[in-house]
């Protein structure tokens, strides 16, 4: 997801997780500076987070498929 840990587990570190976490806490700062309300931060970060959790389940799909054997 956001800084590079998965679902599926056995991914990630303990520096995307704090990545992950900057790149949030940045996006709630920077919003609160431009007076941007609370209620509309709060959606824009959990639509970025929908979009990580879909993109990495789209990774590993494509993944999973290349390592399938042929036919």
């Amino acid at each position: 997801m956001i800084g590079g840990a998965s679902l599926y587990g056995a991914k990630g570190s303990a520096i995307g997780a704090a990545i992950g976490a900057l790149i949030t806490s940045v996006l709630n700062n920077g919003g609160n500076l431009l007076g941007v309300n609370s209620f509309y931060l709060r959606i824009a970060i959990g639509v970025l987070i929908i979009l990580a959790i879909s993109f990495d389940q789209f990774q590993s799909r494509i993944v999973q498929r290349a390592k399938a054997p042929p036919g």
